[in-house]
C-alpha cells in the first residue's frame, strides 16, 4: 500500500512542476509577442 502512496504522490509533484514550467514557458511567450509587436510599426 505504501508503494502506491508514494507513486501517486510522485506523479501529482510531477504533474504540479510540468503545470508551473508549462505557465512559466506561456507568460515568457506573451511576453516576447509583446515586445516583437511594440517594436513593429
Amino acid at each position: 500500500m505504501l508503494e502506491y502512496v508514494l507513486i501517486t504522490l510522485i506523479m501529482l509533484t510531477c504533474v504540479a512542476v510540468l503545470a508551473v514550467l508549462m505557465v512559466a514557458v506561456r507568460e515568457q511567450g506573451s511576453r516576447t509577442v509583446e515586445l516583437v509587436a511594440s517594436d513593429y510599426p
